[in-house]
């Protein structure tokens, strides 16, 4: 994803504050903290002029972490209600064990699915929908698409296709 500083809409992150519960006085004081900012240049010591931003946070701006972090929930959203409502199945480590959907650390995403057609059509879906909603760019190009031993060759290239990667890791 690109920087959830630059990008973000701020429609989406209210969004994503509304549906974490937070109360309303709070909301809106976070979204004047963000959306009544303004930018000066500095030339020669001198600030000059001004630039009001419509979406997104700099880095550097004291919310940024946060704001971060709550972005990555609304993210996180997507794949739990996917598996919910039976769309991707995730992986299981061992058979008796629970199936895993995705994983997010630290501004790295992994994300599990069956290796099949489908399911990675179902994957990219999702992408696409937060992507829209959130205004982030998802590039594709830069996924890793990892198999089992047990998946064909084939299967490895027709899921390359979809993630418009080339390369595939067993």
């Amino acid at each position: 994803m690109s920087k959830a500083y630059d990008r973000v809409k701020w429609r989406f992150f209210e969004e994503i504050l509304k549906r974490m519960d937070f109360c309303d006085m709070w909301i809106k004081w976070i979204m004047s903290c963000i959306s009544t900012i303004t930018y000066s240049f500095n030339i020669n010591g001198e600030l000059r002029g001004y630039v009001i931003p419509k979406r997104g946070i700099r880095q550097g701006d004291p919310l940024s972490p946060y704001t971060f972090l709550l972005c990555y929930e609304g993210f996180t959203n997507f794949p739990k209600n996917a598996r919910k409502e039976k769309r991707i199945i995730g992986m299981k480590i061992c058979r008796e064990g629970p199936s895993i959907a995705h994983l997010f650390i630290t501004g790295d995403s992994l994300v599990f699915s069956k290796a099949d057609r489908t399911d990675a059509a179902k994957l990219i879906q999702i992408l696409r929908i937060y992507e829209k909603g959130s205004d982030q760019v998802i590039n594709l190009k830069k996924f890793s698409v990892l198999f089992s031993k047990n998946v064909s060759q084939s299967t490895h290239k027709e899921i390359c296709r979809n993630f418009e990667n080339r390369q595939a890791v067993s």
